[in-house]
């Protein structure tokens, strides 16, 4: 794995807020457009379970962007800064 990572039984344990979806899955969603939509279902999961879901990695307005079109409540990175 490239990044860090968990199970998504994690994100159900009380006091969890949010997911974080590291830099790596944006670089291959993005080149590929989101073919699989991974990002959306996993953007849609956290919605579903109320909570946050922030995507890292975001260093452009294009990229940003793409991001909040799957579905992400916030972005961090260098474009938007540290969350």
């Amino acid at each position: 794995m490239a990044g860090g990572g968990t199970s998504f039984n994690e994100a159900v344990v009380p006091g969890i807020t949010g997911l974080k979806i590291d830099r790596s899955l944006l670089r291959s969603a993005w080149l590929d457009n989101d073919a699989f939509g991974t990002l959306g279902t996993i953007t849609g999961f956290a919605r579903r379970l109320g909570k946050t879901c922030v995507i890292e990695g975001v260093e452009t307005l294009d990229e940003r962007r793409f991001g909040e079109s799957c579905g992400a409540s916030h972005v961090q990175g260098f474009f938007s800064g540290r969350v």
